[in-house]
């Protein structure tokens, strides 16, 4: 995942669309925890659960290996679409799965989540991922690229690959941030707008979608403060 930022954008920015450039001397260390929670904060997810709110999980063994004893996993299918996680529910009582009868779809954020797997360690919590479907399709359409995983769709400029930066009304104090949509249609509707005030400009962007998979990964492991100012907006 290229961290590049816009350069030279004097026009963009006199239309009030798209921030300066920006970047930062990078520290020794790795970004702090809090940076991944900040990212992943507001970040609607559905999982299924019991009706007193307990996570119903899928508990395996994992087989030693090497120095790694054996171990127990607990793994929780997060959805991004509340519709998904209540197929998967009627699917189970189909299938007369022994937790459906009682289980419901519920909601929390997805910064919760991560924070819960990362202090969950007697049974590690293991997070799966179920993208949605359409969106899939779309990322595959949209980037050849894509490798699959939860899709996410960023806007940049096609001539050096760097990341568009746009003020969102109050988030980040009103600081240009590098938007990231998890759903085609919206991306594709702000880039519409912006070609009704400059069909030029709109003609320099293209589409990038990475995973939002690779994209925890990258706030874990690396010390790019540039990182800290991709915005991700649900759909």
């Amino acid at each position: 995942m290229r961290m590049l930022f816009s350069r030279g954008l004097r026009h963009l920015l006199a239309l009030g669309l798209i921030g300066a450039s920006w970047s930062v001397a990078q520290p020794a260390q790795a970004l702090p925890e809090s940076a991944v929670v900040d990212t992943l904060s507001n970040i609607p997810v559905f999982i299924v659960a019991t009706p007193q709110g307990g996570y119903i999980t899928n508990r395996l063994v994992r087989e030693a290996e090497g120095d790694q004893p054996q171990q127990e996993v607990a793994l929780l299918n997060v959805f991004f679409s509340g519709a998904d996680a209540e197929a998967f529910l009627r699917q189970a009582q189909a299938e007369n799965r022994t937790f459906a009868d009682t289980a419901v779809v519920g909601w929390t954020e997805l910064a919760a989540l991560y924070q819960q797997a990362q202090a969950q360690t007697e049974v590690p919590l293991r997070l799966l991922f179920v993208p949605q479907v359409e969106e899939v399709a779309a990322a595959t359409t949209v980037d050849a690229d894509y490798a699959g995983g939860v899709p996410l769709f960023i806007p940049r400029f096609a001539a050096d690959g760097s990341y568009v930066l746009i003020p969102i009304g109050n988030l980040n104090d009103g600081e240009p941030v590098v938007p990231v949509f998890f759903s085609q249609d919206d991306i594709e509707g702000a880039l519409a707008a912006l070609n009704e005030q400059d069909p030029e400009l709109r003609s320099q962007i293209e589409v990038e979608v990475v995973s939002l998979e690779n994209l925890i990964d990258q706030l874990r492991n690396t010390d790019d403060l540039n990182l800290t100012r991709l915005q991700l907006l649900p759909d």
